[in-house]
This record gives C-alpha cells, sequence and structure tokens, in this order.
C-alpha cells in the first residue's frame, strides 16, 4: 500500500474512519491542516493543524495515533499547501513544517509557497534559506514588478527630474528583460484569494531558455572563432 497514490489512500481511509469522519474532514478544512497515518497501517488516520514547529507537530501527533505508531507516520493530504500539497506523491513532514515557516515569515499565503516549491522542482535540506535568498516580493501581476523595478534603480525620479514623462520608457520590453534575463514568476493567489505573482531571481547559474539565452552566446562563440582565423 505505501506506493499508492494519495487519493487512494485517503478514500480507504475514509471508508474506515466511521464516526471519526467528520472531525478528520473538519480539522482537514483549515490551512495548513495535515491528514497522517501510521506508516504501518495506511487507513488508521487522525488530522492535525501545523504552525511550523516540527517538534510541536510531532507531539501533536503523538496525541491523536497511537504512541509506538507516531515515531513514523505518511501524510495522506495537507489543505492549503498549494501545487506541492496537491500533486506530490509524497509529502514529508518536516517540508510541510518549513512551508509554514516560511509563510509566517514573510507574511505569505502558505499556497504561494507551494506553488513556489512544486516550480522549483525539488526539496532542498533547507527550504526557508533558499526560499529567502531568492524571494522578492508578491505582486498582482508582472508589469508591476517592473513598474518598481523601475523605481529602486531611481529610473523614475530620474525622469521626473528630467522633466520627461514616463511613457518614454518602454515599460513592456523593461519586464520582458528581466523575467527573460534576472527573475522569473509563479502564478499563485494573494491573501484575498486573487490572482498574484510570486516573483524570485534566477539562480546564478541558470540560463534562461529564451531567444536572447540562445543568440547571446552563439554571437559570442562565432566572434571567438574568427579572431582564431585572424591570429
Amino acid at each position: 500500500m505505501s506506493n499508492l497514490a494519495r487519493w487512494v489512500l485517503v478514500a480507504l481511509a475514509d471508508a474506515r474512519a466511521e464516526g471519526e469522519e467528520a472531525i478528520v474532514h473538519s480539522v482537514m478544512s483549515e490551512e495548513g491542516a495535515v491528514r497522517i497515518a501510521p506508516a504501518d497501517d495506511l487507513t488508521s488516520s487522525a488530522a492535525v493543524l501545523l504552525d511550523g514547529d516540527l517538534t510541536a507537530a510531532r507531539a501533536s501527533i503523538a496525541k491523536v495515533l497511537p504512541v509506538d505508531a507516531a515515531a513514523e507516520v505518511v501524510v495522506l493530504d495537507a489543505h492549503g499547501f498549494g501545487r506541492y500539497g496537491r500533486d506530490s506523491h509524497r509529502l514529508p513532514l518536516p517540508v510541510l513544517c518549513a512551508m509554514r515557516r516560511i509563510a509566517s515569515t514573510h507574511q505569505l499565503p502558505l499556497a504561494a509557497v507551494g506553488d513556489w516549491l512544486a516550480t522549483s522542482g525539488g526539496v532542498d535540506a533547507d527550504v526557508p534559506a533558499i526560499f529567502t535568498a531568492g524571494f522578492l516580493g508578491l505582486f498582482p501581476h508582472r508589469s508591476a514588478y517592473a513598474e518598481r523595478h523601475l523605481v529602486d534603480r531611481g529610473w523614475a525620479t530620474a525622469l521626473a527630474r528630467l522633466g520627461m514623462p514616463r511613457r518614454y520608457i518602454d515599460l513592456e520590453a523593461l519586464e520582458r528583460d528581466l523575467f527573460d534575463n534576472d527573475v522569473y514568476a509563479v502564478a499563485t493567489t494573494d491573501a484575498t484569494g486573487g490572482q498574484a505573482v510570486a516573483v524570485f531571481r534566477r539562480p546564478l547559474l541558470s540560463w534562461p531558455e529564451t531567444p536572447t539565452s540562445i543568440s547571446t552566446p552563439a554571437r559570442a562563440a562565432a566572434r571567438a572563432s574568427t579572431k582564431g582565423m585572424h591570429s
């Protein structure tokens, strides 16, 4: 049973829960709730709320599962953890707790953190540090980040001092260049449930898969080859 999809395990646990099903589903309606079961009895489940403290989470689990089972549990389901919580085959408890800490520290919807983690394509040992190093903010749309970049660089102030209207800046071109080369956006939701994008720095060693990033090194290689022929 350990390799079954989580939705199958949830269905099996529901079938066994009988009178406790309503209690489990009530807890699971809250953001940050997880449904857990002993690794050796995956249909005997309970639900707890995570607050980001792994030690506290394990203590809560120990109160609702048999003592000998609480040490090794499987997360069957998680509510509010974005695409990571919905799509991952397995949900490690330490990672879910780390996601709660990130959301609290940066005052973000938990779903936004899960959407980022799903997009990043993997789980590292220090998820909070990686998130903090790359996170630039939550914006209503990509152009809002380009606008802030314009202000942060002092370009908006420089235009105002010169008496030049802001329309002289091609904001769409700036947005394209920023998201092609420097940053990337993860579609998510804001605290009210509206659409938003979380913006992150691109990793220093990444090479964006855009026409610009493909053509630039090709031209550089051609120049190097020409110099070699004339030397």
